[in-house]
């Protein structure tokens, strides 16, 4: 950290921000970067402003109606009334500045005043204008810190708050959704806040500077302030409507956001069945939809553009043509008073009165929604920890969720435990528990889906609702939940958590859960940082390292929701026998898995039957129990969630060291905003960009025009009266003519442009090979889509527009001041150099600078995801202080950052302002000491010109900071666009499959160049119309072979011949959509059922419902109201088993020859099973069908097996033939299984040999 004196300076260091001289150099030897910001000062110490936070907010949580936006006022009061105080210091000497103007007026009309006098008023400006430009970049500096303060202090309060919430407040998914929108969205609406003090200001300044209109020109002077009333509802109309297109465009961005979620998280789907090009037709409609909004948005912007400036320049034409007609003269000084004032007083009345009120508004909003947040529910134990005989003890226990919640949301939620007590008023989950866990013994739990085990376990920790019963737990515990919870930290810093290191611990816990040969190829061994969430690693992965947390925290019980689901059959025996049975062998475990063959194992054996307890006892007592038939329960080996990706170990190291190797890249922002510009100028018309540029120059030539012409005015004779008038008001009407339409070509240009951009992009994205998606961050591409394409339709289009305005507006005001003063032409000149000096050698540090700050906000949104995601996690291991440490961490840095971009940002505003200031006093002298040169009206106008300049140049660095970072928005999305694409899609050769013969030859393939091979020389035959199961270990390359088929990869070597036909020389769609697959991945739209079931809309509703029929859908699907056109996830909602019956309905409706299905079956209950093999039977039986297993269960009737090991064929026959050989593939992996499940698979293989033996004799 950089030492940073800000306790320790006078306040003349602060006005100065003398600050940034000592740390410049140090910035430019030393780039930023998160290690090296300043620190915080104890005076802006965020630890003292929270606890004052929390004690106000608590006293108002005692009230009947609680506000949080007191409590925070109360917080943040004194600082914001300096920042409103330093403001209206600003309004004031701007007051004296025309003033000062106007006396200088005065004096160069007045022959006989002393030259002394002039240059005393030339000073009285000077002066003004100095400190001026000092209080404003204070005043900003100030309310930017108390922004950064605002915006920690509510991340803080939220995430606190967070620790704290039960798991029934988070059950509703639009509170947690609330909680995360809250500090992404409403976070950045605050940034508006501070405009409030324009608005608290608007009545004392208005005041003061009514009185001076009034003593200048008497009653007359109102007049002006009357016509910015009488612009008010035309402004009002106006922001409404274009407030309402914003509205309807973000709506259906929305959307279209959607649509791209549906396109990235069902990708591999999408492109398995060649979708993808219907559903960019369906984002580009809806993006054409969107940019029209934005369009009509953008019109009525341009429109309201026109009330500015040239509604001021209304006001004075009508103000001083009533002074003409009553009689009273036109004087210079009196012109350029009347011109400043009524400027000012109508942007106060007509804009920042109307937008300091909309954001007050939304505010309060913001406060509000941050209340229903901090007065959600609070966790509340219900244990009874006392030391008993028992480690665990329920009696009578019942539990369920909060009234009114929907248990749809639960992932254990049964339709048919809903209400098993009608009079409760709370959902019964669990009913009726009563079972006593004796010390170090091993309880197997196993169930249904959804019948009550993960339940259980959130019961045990007390994040369920008690209804009744008692509950006695003895001794600490340790819980691995079903989705594992991974922190963005190292390996070991996810094992060891915030205790204390203990090597032998450490050691055995990495041992015990097979981690030793994943830490032994890394580089940085457990050192690796992981990514967020466990990204980088697959799903038995996540679930071995949170076991060996469980080890390593040596608690006394363990809860272990499924951890062997995740793994292979051998890595679960190690788990089973070395770990749970051998290292945990003296702890109290709970172990829910429906991997029946470890029962036997067990001390105890627990089985949940829709929320209540079918048998609790011993292994003996279980096998005389009566309804010990296991049938509907299937073991799962992988779920949706944690699917292992079958690269090879080495993919996965490069991905795990590279997700934390991304630095922030010195971005070539210029070429960025010129490619993006040029993208407008190929689908529009280079001819746009030049009647842009003449329409503004046309504007900023009539209103400075106006302004001269008025002082012209002035010293002319009373008998032309008539052609003034006229020569104005055509002035005037010219203003708001360029005004009005100067900007309708280049926002009709930038809309193009991003239009265009938003389409390369997300077609890059869709047709890119699909091992993009394995190895980035689906949220991240979300992101280009939603954020980065906000930023190039908003900010970015008004940063550009904003920039050339003011460098024109600059640009004509310093041509006019050379005009008048020549010798300004040399003044200028060494300004600019200087100008340009301060930028290129500040301004890398500063975009350096801003970029650490946009980054720095990232960890506190993704930390309060973790927490709120696996708040029962963190609240087991106790980890709530050291998520609190790291919160309050985060802010920090986030805080620091702000400080340090701060510093320099308005350091730059700052000295900006003072160059310009150093030309304003060189034209003031010179005006004064040689008023004979020059007339009143030009000199007056040369000085007012100067200060317009310096009004306008203080925000030229502000904007091409935003403006770099806005352009990293378009590289990004770049990016995307120039994906490498996967293939041709449409070939001009026919390509048709007949029969469904498929042959392999010596297949190579790997996922990446520089990865081993996933598959080393495979070879097989498959024949028309035949079944075959495709077995193996994970990672042998069972998966990949569906890969190579689809085309998902292309193979490095070898062949593949459909029917005969070499399938390379098909198009990607040719050959996918003639292919049907039913994954084990339930991918829906968000759309209706028939959408769902063809999006091509190539079949009719007949054919639609008939499917639906034979997968006995159809009844369900026709019990809701809209039938087949009921919208997926909002008007019907499926079931797991429902959603793999919808898979099974696309593969019947495509009708083609070759079926391939990946464990399709290994998530579903026994009854979605029975409805899958009969569908299978019946319409798939004149198909090739593939099966990839991991559950043996579910090929041992098929016709051939083929075993893959180390990603070639290692063998290849019937069941029954394989299975004899004792020394045989197949026969390992299937005595792998254990004795019971062996003996069963075996047994059914020899009869299904049997049986077919007797059929054909």
């Amino acid at each position: 950290m950089v030492f940073f004196p800000y306790d320790e300076s006078w306040y003349s260091t602060e006005l100065m921000l003398l600050w940034a001289f000592s740390s410049i150099k140090y910035y430019r030897k030393n780039p930023p970067n998160l290690e090296n910001l300043f620190d915080i000062p104890k005076s802006l110490n965020l630890q003292s402003p929270m606890q004052i936070l929390e004690n106000f907010w608590n006293e108002e949580k005692q009230k009947e109606s609680p506000s949080f936006f007191k409590a925070f006022f109360k917080t943040i009061r004194k600082e914001f009334f300096l920042c409103t105080t330093l403001l209206l210091v600003v309004y004031m000497l701007y007051l004296v500045q025309i003033i000062a103007i106007y006396f200088i007026a005065d004096y160069l009309s007045d022959d006989t005043s002393s030259i002394w006098y002039g240059v005393i008023l030339a000073c009285i400006f000077i002066i003004a204008s100095v400190f001026e430009a000092f209080f404003k970049i204070n005043m900003h500096f100030k309310s930017s810190l108390l922004l950064s303060k605002t915006k920690s202090l509510i991340a803080l309060i939220i995430s606190k708050k967070s620790l704290k919430l039960s798991n029934i407040a988070l059950s509703d998914s639009n509170d947690k959704g609330k909680i995360i929108n809250v500090m992404i969205t409403d976070m950045e609406m605050l940034e508006l806040m501070f405009s409030t003090l324009s608005f608290l200001c608007i009545p004392i300044i208005l005041i003061c500077y009514i009185i001076v209109l009034i003593w200048l020109f008497g009653p007359i002077g109102l007049i002006g302030i009357g016509v910015s009333i009488f612009h008010l509802p035309f402004i009002i109309w106006i922001s409404q409507k274009s407030s309402n297109h914003t509205l309807n465009a973000s709506k259906i961005g929305d959307e279209r956001v959607k649509s791209i979620q549906n396109l990235i998280y069902g990708i591999k789907i999408i492109k398995l069945y060649g979708w993808e090009l219907p559903l960019l037709n369906v984002i580009k409609s809806l993006r054409s939809k969107e940019i029209d909004f934005h369009r009509k948005s953008k019109l009525l912007y341009s429109g309201l553009s026109s009330f500015g400036l040239s509604g001021s320049l209304l006001a004075i034409f009508i103000t001083a043509s009533v002074q003409v007609a009553c009689g009273y003269s036109l004087e210079a000084k009196k012109i350029f008073m009347l011109s400043f004032f009524t400027f000012i007083t109508h942007m106060l009345t007509a804009y920042l009165s109307i937008q300091g009120l909309m954001l007050i508004f939304s505010f309060l909003d913001n406060m509000n929604r941050i209340k229903d947040i901090l007065l959600l529910p609070e966790f509340e134990s219900y244990l009874d920890q006392e030391k008993t005989d028992f480690a665990i003890e329920l009696e009578n226990s019942s539990f369920g969720w909060k009234k009114d919640k929907k248990l749809e949301n639960d992932k254990n939620y049964d339709e048919n435990t809903k209400l098993i007590e009608e009079d409760q008023e709370v959902p019964v989950v669990l009913k009726d528990i009563s079972i006593k866990v004796s010390k170090g013994e091993l309880v197997i739990v196993i169930g249904q889906v959804g019948s009550g085990k993960s339940s259980l376990f959130l019961a045990l920790l007390s994040e369920l609702v008690q209804l009744s019963g008692h509950i006695k737990i003895s001794g600490s515990i340790a819980f691995s939940s079903e989705d594992p919870w991974i922190l963005s930290k190292t390996f070991k810093e996810n094992i060891v958590l915030d205790k204390n290191f203990d090597p032998e611990l450490y050691s055995l816990a990495l041992s015990s859960c097979d981690l030793n040969e994943d830490l032994a190829i890394l580089k940085n061994g457990d050192s690796t940082l992981i990514g967020e969430n466990g990204i980088t690693l697959s799903g038995g992965q996540r679930a071995r390292l949170c076991l060996a947390r469980c080890v390593y925290s040596n608690a006394d019980i363990m809860f272990l929701d499924d951890p062997l689901s995740a793994v292979d059959a051998d890595v679960a025996n190690h788990l089973f026998f070395d770990c749970i049975q051998k290292v945990l062998k003296n702890k109290t475990i709970i172990l829910a898995t429906n991997q029946i063959h470890f029962l036997q194992h067990a001390d105890k054996i627990l089985i949940f039957d829709k929320g209540s307890i079918s048998f609790y006892g011993t292994f003996t007592e279980f096998q005389q129990f009566e309804g010990k038939n296991l049938s509907n329960i299937s073991p799962k080996q992988t779920n949706e969630k944690n699917k292992e990706i079958e690269f090879s170990r080495e993919g996965f190291i490069e991905k795990l060291e590279n997700v934390h190797e991304e630095e922030i890249s010195d971005i070539q922002w210029i070429k960025a905003l010129w490619d993006y510009t040029y993208i407008g100028i190929k689908s529009v018309n280079m001819y746009i960009l030049i009647i842009f540029l003449v329409l503004s120059i046309c504007y900023d030539i009539s209103s400075i025009g106006s302004y001269y012409f008025l002082a012209y005015w002035s010293g002319e004779s009373e008998q032309n009266q008539g052609k003034y008038y006229l020569i104005y008001a055509g002035i005037l009407l010219a203003c708001y003519f360029f005004s009005a339409f100067r900007f309708l070509p280049i926002f009709n240009l930038y809309l193009n442009s991003s239009d265009k951009v938003h389409e390369n992009s997300i077609r890059g994205l869709a047709l890119t090979q699909s091992v993009y998606f394995d190895t980035h961050n689906s949220g991240q591409a979300i992101t280009r889509f939603s954020k980065d394409i906000g930023v190039i339709d908003g900010p970015l289009q008004l940063n550009i527009v904003n920039f050339i305005t003011y460098f024109l507006s600059v640009l004509f005001f310093i041509i006019v001041t050379i005009i008048i003063i020549p010798i300004n032409a040399g003044a200028f000149f060494i300004s600019i150099i200087l100008w340009w000096f301060l930028l290129k050698y500040l301004i890398k540090i500063i975009v350096k600078l801003r970029d650490i700050e946009l980054i720095s906000r990232d960890p506190i949104i993704s930390l309060l995801v973790q927490l709120i995601n696996n708040l029962s996690s963190v609240r087991c291991f106790n980890y709530q202080q050291a998520f609190e440490n790291e919160c309050i961490e985060n802010a920090n840095l986030f805080f620091r950052a702000s400080l340090t971009l701060n510093v320099f940002l308005r350091f730059v505003q700052l000295y900006f302002q003072i160059i310009i200031i150093s030309l304003l006093a060189l034209n003031a002298i010179i005006i004064v000491v040689f008023k004979s040169s020059f007339s009143t009206e030009l000199g007056a106008f040369s000085i007012a010109s100067t200060a317009m300049i310096m009004c306008s140049i203080s925000a030229i660095p502000r904007i091409i900071v935003d403006l770099n970072c806005n352009a990293a928005s378009v590289e990004k999305l770049a990016e995307l666009a120039n994906l490498h694409p996967e293939g041709i899609l449409i070939e001009s050769q026919e390509f048709i499959i007949s029969h469904g013969k498929i042959v392999f030859e010596n297949i190579f393939m790997r996922y990446q160049p520089q990865l081993n091979l996933a598959l080393n020389g495979l070879s097989f035959v498959i024949n028309a119309k035949e079944k075959v199961g495709i077995v193996g270990r994970t990672g042998s390359g069972k998966s990949s072979i569906l890969q190579v088929l689809f085309r998902l990869v292309n193979p490095e070597s070898g062949s593949v011949y459909i029917d005969g036909q070499d399938y390379m020389k098909a198009g990607l769609h040719q050959l996918r959509s003639q292919m049907s697959v039913i994954p084990q991945t339930l991918a829906l739209f968000i759309g209706s059922v028939k959408y769902n079931l063809d999006p091509l809309c190539q079949h009719t509703d007949e054919e639609i419902l008939l499917v639906l029929k034979e997968v006995e859908l159809l009844d369900y699907v026709e019990g809701h109201e809209k039938g087949i056109d009921s919208l997926v996830l909002k008007e019907i909602n499926f079931s797991a088993g429902q959603k793999q019956l919808l898979c099974l309905a696309r593969a019947v409706l495509r009708k083609n020859k070759i079926v391939m299905m990946d464990e399709a079956t290994s998530n579903v209950d026994n009854e979605t099973d029975r409805i899958v093999q009969e569908v299978i039977k019946k319409k798939f039986d004149q198909c090739t069908m593939l099966i990839i297993a991991h559950r043996l269960r579910t090929i041992i009737d098929c016709d051939k097996i083929i075993v893959i090991d180390k990603g070639q064929c290692g063998e290849i026959g019937k069941p029954v033939e394989i299975i004899k050989n004792e020394n045989s593939l197949f026969r390992m992996l299937v005595e792998s299984t254990g004795n019971e499940e062996s003996s069963f698979l075996i047994s059914e293989i020899m009869k299904k040999s049997e049986k077919m033996h007797g059929d054909d004799n």
